[in-house]
């Protein structure tokens, strides 16, 4: 649980350079509200932002099983916002796949952000479950231009995989209406 959290604090480090995430990682301060667009809005009095979490999506073919949602933050003093893809893939392998590049439409280059590896233990020669969990930093402007037809990641491991992770319109409309309210009340 401690690992977890260290891994959590330091993915949202590097994210935001703040303490952003303070809100996150089931702390239980957190107060969530969930809006009709499946986008749940978590307060927590400790942190300086309000963080936005949106419904998950999934790639699972040709062997891949990707979960992925939109989260964002937005800071309860400024109202500054910024947005992180959160990217969990699990599969069987002997080796980790090792995701380092992220680029979004017109191959934008986007920050990737590593923030956990975790493999179980097994003995089987063939490959041991494996998950890695990254984020990518999505640029507010193009995501905000994107939202009617959607946003599209790209993500590369260094032996060039590659997987598409769209994020639909409905999606992104219902991230930018729900961090449009106004703040929540900490």
């Amino acid at each position: 649980m401690f690992r977890a959290r260290v891994l959590w604090v330091m993915g949202c480090a590097a994210v935001l350079a703040s303490a952003a995430c303070a809100s996150g990682g089931g702390s239980g301060a957190s107060r969530p509200n969930t809006s009709p667009g499946g986008v749940e809005t978590r307060v927590d009095p400790a942190s300086p932002n309000v963080q936005y979490v949106g419904r998950e999506q999934r790639v699972t073919e040709n062997g891949q099983n990707t979960s992925y949602f939109l989260r964002s933050f937005r800071n309860k003093t400024s109202g500054a916002v910024s947005h992180q893809l959160y990217v969990t893939d699990r599969y069987r392998a002997r080796e980790y796949r090792n995701w380092a590049r992220a680029s979004g439409p017109g191959s934008q280059t986007l920050q990737y952000v590593a923030i956990s590896r975790d493999v179980e233990q097994c003995g089987d020669t063939a490959g041991c479950p494996r998950v890695e969990a990254f984020g990518v930093t999505l640029p507010h402007a193009a995501l905000t231009r994107a939202a009617a037809a959607g946003y599209t990641v790209r993500v590369s491991t260094r032996g060039g995989r590659t997987v598409s992770l769209p994020i639909p319109g409905a999606v992104v409309q219902a991230q930018l209406q729900a961090i449009a309210q106004p703040l929540p009340r900490s």
